[in-house]
This record gives C-alpha cells, sequence and structure tokens, in this order.
C-alpha cells in the first residue's frame, strides 16, 4: 500500500491568482505512482469557489523520494 504525503506546502497571492507548491513524498517501502491533488477554495462561508488538479511532476515515486508540484 502507498504511503503519500504533501510536504512544504506553500501558497502566495500573485494579483488575483493564488499559487500552490510544494512536494508529494511516498513515505512507503516501495516505488508507487504519484497521485493526482484536488485542491478546493472555499470562501469564508464555506461556499467553493475554485477547484483544480494539480500533477507531481513525475509520474512514479520510488521509496522515500519525493516529486515536486507547482
Amino acid at each position: 500500500m502507498a504511503q503519500l504525503q504533501v510536504a512544504g506546502l506553500n501558497a502566495s497571492y500573485v494579483g488575483d491568482t493564488m499559487r500552490l507548491s510544494g512536494g508529494l513524498r511516498n513515505i512507503g517501502m516501495w516505488r508507487t505512482h504519484a497521485a493526482d491533488l484536488r485542491v478546493t477554495v472555499r470562501g469564508a462561508d464555506g461556499t467553493i469557489m475554485q477547484e483544480t488538479v494539480i500533477r507531481a511532476e513525475d509520474d512514479v515515486l520510488n521509496a522515500q523520494a519525493e516529486s515536486g508540484f507547482f
């Protein structure tokens, strides 16, 4: 079973655009496919403002390896 976690998540605004970056880390003992990350931006009242899917730079992650995303 793969064990993936988001590492070093950073969010910043440039104008009206939010930029997310970080890494997807395989903390497991086996090589695995990198999962897509679904990001949901919600307003203060909980209303969904935007949803998007982010992909890691690499399709496959070795054990204990990390792949960046932006």
